[in-house]
């Protein structure tokens, strides 16, 4: 079974239409701005499959999912920081808690080499 067409990727225009031509290839196109594919030899699920191949949109999609976890865990850290400000507690205390919180939010994968030099050499320099 054929999957349902995604919206013209030009106009957004959701008249999408797909059908055979005179010589057996598939076409798809949008009704609205008239872009339109054509595939030659392949099946109508093939089309459709082209149509609907958007590698920078998905590309897109998946940077903004990205960045909502980071949004979460540093909305997290900031939550554990404004926790510490109700315990009674040393000012040198809580600056030091904040800062490992900060650094442990800030800190990805890719980061954690690079993070754990800089905190190397700026222990060094105290």
């Amino acid at each position: 079974m054929c999957e349902e067409l995604k919206p013209c990727p030009f106009c957004g225009g959701e008249d999408v239409e797909h059908l055979l031509d005179g010589f057996g290839n598939w076409l798809v196109g949008c009704v609205t701005c008239d872009y339109r594919i054509q595939c030659v030899d392949c099946t109508e699920d093939d089309a459709i499959r082209y149509w609907n191949t958007r590698p920078a949109e998905d590309a897109l999609k998946a940077e903004v999912e990205r960045l909502k976890a980071d949004n979460e865990r540093l909305k997290k850290a900031l939550k554990k920081i404004d926790d510490l400000t109700f315990m009674p507690r040393n000012k040198d205390e809580v600056l030091d808690r904040t800062w490992h919180i900060t650094r442990a939010a800030l800190c990805t994968d890719t980061d954690a080499p690079n993070m754990n030099v800089a905190a190397k050499e700026s222990e060094g320099e105290e």
